[in-house]
């Protein structure tokens, strides 16, 4: 008997958020919204727009193999793509990612999360701390608010948000 008053109640919590989606516009959706909308689900609405792609394009070299003697002269390569995300930092276009997605770049892009693919100049990178400087020009660029030390709370939940590699939120 209780393992069905079990089932029943998780089948209930299950299709408890399409039962809110039926109801009529105007019904206190907005409000069940709300309390489903933790600090978390906050966090990342606010951040969203400052999260960018990163795509980075470097020619690999290859080496002569024996066979190239026969083969049409000139240096060997093929392109290859790294891709990551990064965090717009300033208005002005600065942007921050990892070494390890930009290292041995010859061509950085940012996409932003309205859909705009801006060059990147690489500014500075740090391998040991895997940290890359980019910056972009681009108008309306939105940067995040960085916060201290002094805003955190001991037993706060931390979060990462990354910008998800086609961009569809």
């Amino acid at each position: 008997m209780s393992r069905h008053v079990l089932f029943l109640a998780a089948a209930l919590s299950l299709a408890a958020p399409d039962a809110l989606a039926q109801r009529a516009p105007g019904d206190a959706r907005r409000g069940d919204d709300d309390l489903r909308r933790s600090s978390i689900v906050r966090a990342v609405e606010q951040i969203g727009p400052s999260v960018v792609n990163i795509s980075a394009e470097r020619l690999v070299r290859s080496r002569p193999g024996p066979l190239d003697f026969f083969g049409v002269p000139g240096e060997r390569g093929r392109r290859s793509e790294s891709l990551g995300s990064g965090v717009v930092l300033d208005a002005s276009g600065i942007v921050v990612t990892n070494d390890h997605v930009i290292s041995g770049a010859s061509k950085i892009y940012v996409t932003t999360s309205d859909g705009r693919e801006l060059e990147a100049e690489l500014l500075g990178a740090d391998a040991d701390n895997d940290l890359a400087v980019l910056k972009v020009d681009g108008k309306g660029l939105r940067p995040v608010r960085v916060g201290t030390t002094a805003d955190w709370m001991t037993g706060e939940t931390a979060s990462a948000r990354f910008a998800e590699i086609s961009l569809g939120r």
